[in-house]
């Protein structure tokens, strides 16, 4: 039986609490206080490119608190999706891997859209869009939680825009495609475009069961024992035929040499008898 994503106000666990507290918290701090203390707030914990390549790599963490300054309705929205997937997934992961996959994928996101501006500007590019100075926003972790809800529950059913009913295993392909629609339209995010798809791959990689990452690392194990196995086989074979007694040869036994004959030998040196009867 289908389940659907319940709008009845499920209750989050600690971990999901201090997520939307904190990213709550910072918010309202740098709206009170936009052009003194709540500016300097930002330009604290945002990821700027510059201030990360010359070792400030806090930044790269502390960026996924942040929310674009002044814009309630982005706040209310990103609070929501936090709330809605992370329910879910922190009551069937717990909050430690919760928070380690959130993380992962900020930091997967602003280490990305980093790479992919040094890229795009090897290539010429100069825009905004692929080569963002200042990154800051939860987006990267946002994209990667909803992934990792529709892997986690891919027979759950969520009513896209209130109305649509959308199995979470296509969700998946929903959450993809507004991300090239975030590419193709070309307009500059608080995050880079490069940002959300890391995301994207983070929940394809660290969600599931098991995840992509987890079945490698078991087949990599499972790899590293069976020859281990074979390695201890030898050794112990090895060991057994060098530890059996050999026999002591009796004083003045003449030495060893190959004897040749047998039943071969024996017959070809027979003469046939005479009487031809014997040849039946």
């Amino acid at each position: 039986m289908n389940q659907q994503v319940s709008y009845a106000l499920p209750r989050p666990g600690k971990a999901l609490w201090g997520v939307l507290v904190t990213v709550f918290a910072v918010a309202i701090a740098a709206a009170l206080a936009e052009k003194t203390v709540g500016a300097a707030l930002v330009r604290w914990l945002s990821c700027r490119v510059d201030d990360v390549l010359h070792g400030q790599v806090w930044r790269l963490v502390t960026s996924g608190v942040l929310t674009p300054p002044g814009d309630i309705v982005a706040l209310l929205l990103q609070l929501l999706a936090l709330y809605l997937f992370g329910t879910t997934v922190e009551r069937r992961w717990g909050g430690k891997r919760l928070i380690g996959f959130l993380v992962t994928a900020v930091v997967v996101g602003n280490v990305f859209a980093i790479l992919v501006g040094w890229i795009a500007g090897l290539a010429g590019a100069t825009g905004p869009l692929l080569r963002p100075q200042v990154m800051a926003g939860p987006d990267a972790a946002i994209t990667a939680l909803i992934i990792a809800w529709a892997r986690e529950n891919p027979d759950s059913v969520i009513r896209l825009y209130f109305v649509i009913p959308v199995k979470a295993k296509y969700f998946i392909w929903f959450t993809v495609g507004t991300c090239v629609f975030l590419l193709v339209r070309g307009e500059p995010t608080s995050e880079s475009v490069a940002a959300l798809f890391a995301g994207v791959l983070v929940g394809l990689a660290l969600a599931g069961q098991p995840s992509f990452v987890r079945r490698t690392w078991l087949k990599v194990r499972l790899a590293m024992l069976r020859r281990k196995s074979a390695s201890l086989a030898a050794d112990e074979l090895l060991a057994s035929v060098k530890s059996e007694p050999r026999r002591a040869r009796p004083p003045g036994a003449p030495p060893l040499r190959l004897v040749q004959g047998g039943l071969e030998d024996v017959l070809r040196k027979r003469k046939p008898p005479k009487d031809k009867r014997y040849l039946n």
